[in-house]
Parts: C-alpha cells; structure tokens; sequence
C-alpha cells in the first residue's frame, strides 16, 4: 500500500477519533448526571496542549521515530477511551477526570505529530493541504454517523472511539520511520535550542502571539455555536454543525493555489477576517433571529480555520530547521490548542454564565447578541496585530531562505 494512502488514513482516523467523543461529551455528561464536569473535562486537553506536543517534538526530533511515538500513544489512549464508558455509568467524577487528563495527554501531541509524519513524506510543503482534507473528511463523518444512529448522548462514542483509535495504532506501526538525527554535528547540539533559535525569528513569534490571540474566540465557536443554533430555532443542530466541516473540504483545496498568488500573510489574514465576518453575521443574526444568517456564519468554518491554522502549519515548516521541525509544529500547538483555547474556554465560560440567570435553560435571544461581541471584538484584535506586525511578503517560492537565516544563530560548539 503507498505510503501517502497510510499518511492519507493516518490523518482521517486522528481526526475521527476526536470527532467521535469530543464534539457531543458535553451531551453525554448532562445525560448521566455529569453536567457539572463539562467545563472542567473541556479544560482537559488546553491544559495538555500546554505540555506535551514541545516535549513530544524534541523526543522524535532527537531521539525516536515520529511514527513509533504516534503508535504507542494511540495504542495507550485506546485502553483509556475504553474505561471511560464506565466511569461515566459509576457517576465517578474524579477518576473520569483523571483518566481524560491522562488521555488527552497522549492525544494531543498526536496533533502534531501527524503534521510531522506528513511533511517529513511530502515532496513539497505545499501538497499538506491534500493530505490535511482527510482529517477533515476524518472529522465529518462520525458526526453523520453517531447522530444517524441516535448515538449522540450515549457513552458508545467512547467505545467509537476507544476502537478507532487502537486501528490507528496499528496503522501508524505500517509508515516507514522517519529516523531522528544521529549524525555527529547533531550530537553536538541541543535540539532544545534548536527549537528555541525560532524565537529569534521575529515573523515567528509575531505568527504565534496571533495565532494565539484568534485560538481565544475560536473557542467560542467550539463550545457554544451549537447550544446558539439551537436557541435561533435549528432542529437539527448536529446536522448544521456539520455544514462548516464540509466547507473545509473546499477551502483546504484552494490553499495551495492561493498561497502561491497572495502569500501567506494575507492567506493568514483572510483566515482571521473570516472569524471577523462569522461573529458579525451571528450577532445580527440573533435579534429577530435570523436562520440564514447564522448558517452562513457556520457554512464559512474552512476559510476561517483552514486558511488560517493550515496555512500556518506550511509557514512552519517552511521556516524551521531540519533539527526542530517537531518541535515547532509543537510550539504553534502549544499557543493555540494550549494557551488560546484555555484562556478562551475560560473567557467565554464566565461570559457565558454572567449572561445566564439562574435556574435557566440558556440564554436568551437579546444576550446572545451581547455575548458574540466579545469574540468579535478579541478577532479584531488579532487581525489588527497580524496585519501590523507580520510583515512579511513573501510567497511560497521565497520562503525557501528563511531556515539558512535561522542557521546562523547556532551555539558555539567548541565553547560548550
């Protein structure tokens, strides 16, 4: 079997494991008794955002195949998935919480490693966005699935996933390895400062401070865009949700064209005026409620994630060094899944619950208007500073320069 079919499957399992429990625990936790625990179970994987993809990043940068690591890791999340069934039935919060925390210490590295696996296969950098789609499709379809079958609040999803995630195990044990560098001049370096030198790429840091400060509203979209499409009158709200992933299908095959006319500042850019426009369009469209108007909000989902996250996986690798390419797939990670996310679940959380009065079902249509303000507000922000400070203008063809830049700053061996 070709190995970009395996790398094709790779990415379309990651993401239907994710997709199979995370979109709808929330759903099952309420179901049995659990609602209380759904913020904390969604703070779970930020908080191992923060953790584990930089140190996972330097172990397969120097010392073990990206693909071993990603075999043990969803091999071991498989058993975990698997206990949670249980725990949710036994209404046992504590270890329920453990065992989550354990496990997303495994997924989410996961993450990036996959990115790594694919571009260390790939020809070009640019070709990512044709190997990405299949996390996409990976991601779209148990939504389908679990809510045809009337799954969507029932601890099967686990088991789901539990199940897929032991396949994809042994399907990552099936890639040829992508050996770490033993040679004698990686010896005498730290692959730790390796991937600190990106720091002295200030296009990087500008790249992660926005990337981080749009991962903070897009957190709002993840945890209450479904509770809002119930509330303006959708009835199928899993089904709508859907919609936006299909638009990731489109938008990810346009990246490499566009990319190669516009540059990836301003893919980047179109990317964080899409969270612009989706927050615009689900304000107006709360008071009168307007159906259309926030299905096209949910409908522009692949230029407002695929634009911007996808397009800043290829900046990544373009500009990081042979010695740290993990490692810096695992830093965007880190400021995005990690630090945005939990400051965003966080921020909208307490937004979420001044809005809400007690001993209510939710919130009404006039404070849903107030409450997609502060999302709009915190991504206009982060289009600001993107547009300010990355002020790089180049396209794909000249983004080949950059890692020699980043080569000069090197330790010096014969000091050390």
């Amino acid at each position: 079997m070709s190995v970009y079919v395996r790398i094709a499957a790779v990415m379309f399992l990651n993401f239907f494991i994710w997709g199979a429990w995370y979109v709808t625990a929330g759903l099952v936790l309420s179901k049995h008794g659990l609602g209380s625990e759904i913020g904390n179970v969604y703070s779970l994987a930020p908080i191992a955002s923060l953790i584990t993809p930089f140190l996972f990043g330097y172990l397969i940068d120097r010392y073990f195949s990206a693909e071993r690591v990603l075999a043990v890791l969803h091999l071991i999340g498989a058993v975990l998935l698997a206990m949670v069934p249980t725990l949710i039935e036994r209404h046992d919060a504590f270890w329920l919480l453990t065992t989550l925390f354990v496990y997303n210490m495994c997924f989410m590295p996961t993450l990036s490693l996959t990115n790594n696996v694919a571009f260390h296969h790939l020809g070009t950098a640019e070709n990512f966005p044709y190997l990405r789609i299949f996390a996409n499709v990976g991601w779209i379809v148990p939504g389908f699935f679990i809510g045809s079958m009337g799954l969507s609040d029932s601890t099967i999803v686990f088991d789901i996933a539990a199940v897929s995630s032991a396949v994809l195990g042994l399907v990552s044990l099936t890639l040829p390895k992508r050996r770490p560098d033993l040679s004698a001049a990686a010896q005498h370096r730290s692959s730790f400062r390796d991937g600190l030198v990106l720091f002295k790429n200030g296009q990087f840091v500008v790249l992660l401070l926005c990337m981080m400060l749009i991962s903070v509203p897009l957190t709002f979209y993840y945890a209450y865009t479904a509770t809002f499409a119930d509330a303006v009158g959708f009835k199928q709200v899993g089904t709508v949700m859907t919609i936006g992933q299909l638009s990731d299908l489109v938008a990810i095959a346009l990246i490499p064209l566009l990319i190669k006319r516009v540059g990836y500042k301003w893919m980047i850019f179109a990317g964080m005026v899409g969270w612009i426009v989706r927050y615009c369009l689900y304000t107006f469209g709360s008071v009168p409620p307007s159906l259309t108007l926030v299905f096209i909000g949910i409908a522009i989902h692949g230029i407002c994630y695929d634009f911007l996250f996808v397009t800043a996986f290829i900046y990544t690798e373009k500009i990081a060094g042979d010695a740290a390419k993990g490692q810096a797939q695992g830093l965007v990670m880190i400021f995005t899944y990690g630090l945005g996310m939990l400051i965003g679940a966080q921020i909208a959380g307490h937004i979420y619950n001044s809005y809400t009065p007690l001993a209510s079902g939710g919130l009404a249509l006039a404070s849903w208007k107030s409450f997609w303000l502060y999302p709009l507000g915190l991504a206009c922000v982060a289009a600001f500073v993107h547009l300010v400070g990355f002020r790089r203008r180049q396209k794909a063809e000249s983004v080949h320069s950059l890692p020699a830049a980043l080569q000069e700053y090197r330790p010096d061996v014969s000091q050390s």
